[in-house]
């Protein structure tokens, strides 16, 4: 009997921290898709010094976002979508913004290529 409800302590362990870790993951893939919007939406108007504060901010939300998404997505996968994104940062200019945009389309991309990998395993 006591090693059913032991079993059974566990499985609940296991489901609370698969749906913990997926709740996290949607809701990290929303602000993020948000923040890409944001800058995709500053650097077409122009305003590219906003855009560049919009980045830092993503960048910032994903460093504080990590050690959390490192216990559910591979740690190299993190570091992959990291340099993503501080690649952007160049581009983020009016003369190189058509470059810049497809960087943030690939690095947004990139991203949830790895949030895809987690859903597809749960």
């Amino acid at each position: 009997m006591q090693r059913i409800s032991a079993a059974l302590v566990i499985l609940l362990f296991i489901a609370a921290a698969v749906l913990a870790g997926t709740v996290f993951l949607d809701r990290f893939a929303q602000t993020a898709d948000a923040g890409f919007e944001q800058i995709l939406t500053a650097g077409d108007e122009g305003q590219f010094a906003e855009a560049q504060a919009l980045l830092g901010e993503l960048q910032d939300y994903l460093k504080r976002c990590e050690p959390w998404l490192a216990l559910i997505v591979r740690r190299d996968q993190l570091g992959q979508a990291r340099t993503a994104l501080a690649g952007i940062q160049p581009y983020l200019a009016a003369d190189y913004w058509a470059d810049g945009k497809l960087e943030l389309l690939r690095a947004q991309e990139q991203l949830r290529a790895v949030l895809h990998l987690y859903r597809q395993v749960f």
